[in-house]
């Protein structure tokens, strides 16, 4: 039985790569008669959580029988195996099906390698066997006899994409023994491999390799995250699965990167790095040739595994990133400029070191599902995301009233307040500045769909105009808001 955790808490893979910058467009639309807030942020229910086998170390997603219902991955670091749980297409998962993966799997990439429209998976092997699994897929969610494929090493990490513009996908995995190796290994799109080539890292550490076409030349380009120097190198595709020299972009002075992700943050059609680095986000800004700008850094106590998405349909990526010491999942909201906002945390199981996002009830918004390392039993937790969540009209914005004698009392005006989001919003605080006097007609409590009127009356002490202000604190996006007010004393 899936098991409900806690509400969210307040602090301060298939995961989403794009090989090609996305095209997006935003629209701002203001009101002259009223007030309307798009929600900016978003809400996630409670983690419920699944069985996997035992320490799993990474998640992903993906569609694997192909029912249009996404389903999750998940690496058994100690079980040397996989579990995949079926998605049932509403928010909730079947039990457990796992498939053995060769020692210490710990990272997985999801591709289709004899193009049999059956995705297949391709999975690192942390156990010093210097190999990566690749698991041939069956297209019902169960896979065939595993194929090794060696390369030397320790494997840490693993992509799967076309490197060579044949058709076939190729496999770019991390060695981070001895100074650290990134091997390129081309496929022949029948389950079979060409020999391996090995690219040195020059450096002690390296954590994480993400694919994606950095120059606009539509081949995919080689990043590599490395922790032993603070920073990531980027290895251009020469076009035929060959990579030119690395170039090296600093990720700042914290330890780290543990992860890279790759996608348009800024939404200027070119491809941009972010890194998780000890206590921050690092953005890395791309110039669509292949070269980068100096990092900008977000705060955010973190230790895992970061993923791209919009998780709130603004049109901007947002990251969510894991901290397996407080078992906290973080969620910061992108601006559109590869900054974002301070984090919103959501318990999960114990020690969760990675996060995928896929729409897992088809509801349109991402969801999330972290693999949680030392949960006992072994688990994934899926968070369901609650949609536009938080979002607050007022109407009108600003109160006017006719000519008043001085001290006497006008009638009422109103100020109306709807929660057209999903999620209640809580009005902490109601106040007004200047001549004037409020009812408040709307508790402390807004709940979805629900309208209420604050009542103001002017009640001027003096000749002449007179302004004042009505302030609104509450868990909308924007607070605190303000009505603005104005009378003439006669």
């Amino acid at each position: 039985m899936p098991i409900t955790r806690s509400q969210p808490i307040c602090s301060g893979g298939l995961a989403v790569k794009y090989l090609r910058p996305l095209p997006c467009a935003l629209a701002l639309i203001l009101a002259l008669s009223s007030l309307s807030l798009a929600a900016t942020q978003t809400e996630f229910a409670g983690a419920v959580s699944y069985v996997t086998g035992s320490f799993p170390i990474f998640v992903t997603t993906a569609d694997l029988n192909k029912d249009g219902k996404m389903d999750i991955i998940a690496a058994n670091n100690a079980t040397n195996n996989i579990s995949v749980l079926l998605g049932n297409g509403d928010g909730t998962f079947q039990a457990k099906i796992d498939t053995p993966a060769n020692l210490a799997p710990k990272s997985i990439a999801v591709v289709d390698f004899d193009k049999d429209g059956r995705l297949d998976l391709v999975i690192a092997n942390a156990g010093n066997e210097g190999i990566v699994t690749v698991l041939p897929g069956r297209g019902d969610g169960t896979f065939k006899t595993p194929v090794p494929v060696t390369l030397g090493g320790n494997e840490i990490s693993v992509a799967a994409a076309d490197l060579n513009g044949d058709g076939n996908a190729d496999i770019a995995a991390i060695d981070n023994s001895g100074t650290g190796t990134l091997w390129i290994v081309l496929g022949n799109g029948n389950m079979t491999f060409q020999t391996p080539v090995a690219y040195t890292t020059n450096v002690s550490a390296p954590t994480y390799v993400a694919l994606g076409d950095l120059n606009g030349d539509l081949k995919n380009d080689v990043v590599v995250g490395n922790s032993g120097t603070e920073s990531v190198a980027v290895f251009l595709n020469n076009g035929d699965g060959t990579l030119g020299t690395s170039v090296t972009y600093s990720t700042g002075a914290f330890t780290g990167p543990t992860s890279v992700a790759l996608g348009d943050v800024n939404l200027d059609g070119k491809l941009d790095l972010v890194a998780s680095v000890n206590g921050h986000i690092a953005s890395l800004l791309g110039n669509g040739d292949g070269t980068f700008q100096g990092a900008l850094f977000s705060p955010v106590v973190i230790n895992g595994i970061l993923t791209l998405s919009d998780l709130n349909k603004d049109g901007w990526l947002d990251v969510a990133i894991p901290n397996s010491q407080t078992s906290v999942l973080n969620v910061m909201l992108g601006n559109g400029n590869g900054i974002f906002v301070a984090p919103q945390g959501y318990s999960t199981a114990a020690g969760p070191t990675n996060v995928a996002a896929a729409d897992f009830n088809g509801d349109g918004f991402p969801d999330l599902v972290t693999a949680d390392f030392t949960s006992v039993p072994a688990e994934t937790s899926v968070l369901l995301n609650a949609g536009s969540s938080l979002a607050l009209t007022i109407s009108p914005v600003s109160l006017k009233y006719a000519s008043q004698t001085v001290g006497t009392l006008s009638a009422k005006q109103s100020t109306k307040l709807t929660n057209t989001g999903a999620v209640a919003i809580t009005i902490s605080n109601v106040s007004i500045a200047g001549d004037f006097q409020f009812t408040n007609k709307c508790g402390t409590t807004l709940s979805p769909g629900a309208s209420c009127n604050i009542n103001v009356s002017f009640q001027p002490t003096a000749v002449g105009t007179r302004l004042g202000t009505l302030t609104i604190t509450d868990t909308a996006p924007g607070s605190p808001h303000k009505v603005s007010l104005r009378g003439n004393g006669m």
